[in-house]
């Protein structure tokens, strides 16, 4: 399981969003992915005004 906190502006109204269904095979490869844009971020965000879920798309050759 997956959890991340980003810290919203005040002043822009949440939408809640169904929780998109994952598939338990792709687990490992998202944890992976995300761990690399953690490090890849340079600097972190501090306020942001929109959140999007995370999607899994598998390619062709096998990676998401």
């Amino acid at each position: 399981v997956v959890m991340q906190i980003i810290p919203m502006r005040i002043d822009v109204r949440t939408i809640r969003q169904r929780p998109q269904p994952k598939n338990p095979q792709y687990t490992h490869q998202v944890n992976a992915e995300i761990e690399k844009l953690k490090t890849s971020i340079e600097f972190p965000i501090q306020w942001t005004s929109w959140v999007s879920m995370i999607i899994v798309v598998p390619k062709k050759n096998g990676k998401i």
